[in-house]
């Protein structure tokens, strides 16, 4: 994946989500190629990392600290394990639900990158931008085409603004950047 240098992640099945072969984890990482080849991003969070794919990509990408967090029981073991095979390093995995841990409590973020449902995507929308740099982006996947209308709605209403969509069959993927005043 990614424009001219190509990079490999080997993610074996799992007890975590995310090999990189369902439509919403290639429509995320789609998403991270838009975002960088026209954006400096020094510091990104991967909220519901699952196995960790999406936090790799963009460590390999941009060789930035990661941060990443997933509230599964298998997730911290599978996402350690992969970055191990993957030999990668500048990665940090904190086991908690969505913003919910100390490490968390004041940091911005550049990028979020978010492959998770719909519910848990619509209730964190307020956080999400609480978390983000001014200017920053969030790109989020995980949601059916059916679905996206309501999202795109309730980020709006949490200063977050559509820069992008992208399907793939059934899936979704919608880029925001955060906006301050009056839509920009």
């Amino acid at each position: 994946f990614f424009g001219k240098k190509k990079y490999s992640i080997i993610i074996p099945g799992g007890m975590a989500f995310g090999t990189g072969r369902h439509e919403s984890t290639q429509l995320a990482i789609r998403g991270i190629e838009f975002i960088l080849k026209k954006n400096k991003i020094n510091n990104c969070f991967d909220l519901g990392s699952g196995s960790g794919i999406l936090s790799f990509a963009v460590r390999l990408i941009t060789k930035k600290k990661v941060i990443s967090c997933d509230c599964d029981k298998f997730s911290e073991d599978n996402y350690n394990s992969n970055m191990k095979l993957n030999n990668l390093n500048g990665l940090f995995f904190l086991k908690c639900n969505g913003f919910r841990h100390r490490i968390l409590k004041k940091k911005r973020f550049d990028l979020i990158v978010a492959n998770i449902l719909l519910n848990p995507l619509k209730s964190l929308a307020r956080d999400i931008n609480k978390h983000l740099t001014s200017k920053g982006f969030v790109i989020i996947s995980g949601i059916l085409n059916n679905q996206k209308n309501e999202i795109i709605n309730n980020y709006y209403k949490n200063k977050l603004k559509l820069v992008k969509k992208n399907t793939l069959g059934d899936w979704s993927s919608l880029i925001f950047q955060k906006f301050r005043k009056a839509y920009e």
